[in-house]
């Protein structure tokens, strides 16, 4: 039985592996033929958040660097915001601060825009990084901001 069982965990591993290396082989090829727009801003900032999943901080910022540029180039707001929030996820292990500034950025870009649930979303994980670092009260105050954002779009 436990033959059996081991047998069917790494057969499903590997194919979600393979089936992830696909996908990021198959946008990367869209990259290539892209036109400087929004769309890949996105695709860019899909491909960081697939790396980052795998643990490929290294790659994921790379991808969210260019993604940053284009959006900036092309004065796309939000792009700019999901580009920091990304950056602010792929850099929470390595480097707290960075993820800190990362997310500040973010909330700052949606702000601009009034989108109220992504600077719910960026006060909250301002206000994880907090609690993180054991400052209860200040995480406190981030986290009920957020609460009470979320429910001012209901």
């Amino acid at each position: 039985m436990r033959k059996y069982l081991l047998g069917a965990l790494l057969f499903f591993s590997f194919t979600t592996s393979y089936t992830q290396n696909r996908i990021i082989d198959s946008l990367e090829k869209v990259l290539l033929t892209h036109r400087e727009d929004t769309n890949k801003v996105n695709t860019l900032l899909y491909l960081a958040n697939i790396y980052r999943n795998q643990s490929n901080v290294a790659m994921s910022i790379k991808h969210s660097k260019e993604a940053l540029a284009l959006a900036d180039k092309l004065n796309f707001i939000k792009g700019k915001g999901r580009t920091y929030r990304e950056m602010g996820f792929a850099n929470t292990i390595q480097d707290p601060d960075a993820s800190l500034h990362c997310h500040q950025l973010s909330l700052q870009c949606f702000r601009l825009i009034n989108s109220k649930r992504d600077c719910a979303f960026s006060t909250l994980y301002i206000g994880t990084y907090y609690m993180n670092r054991r400052n209860y009260g200040g995480g406190l105050v981030y986290c009920l901001d957020a609460l009470k954002t979320i429910r001012s779009t209901k």
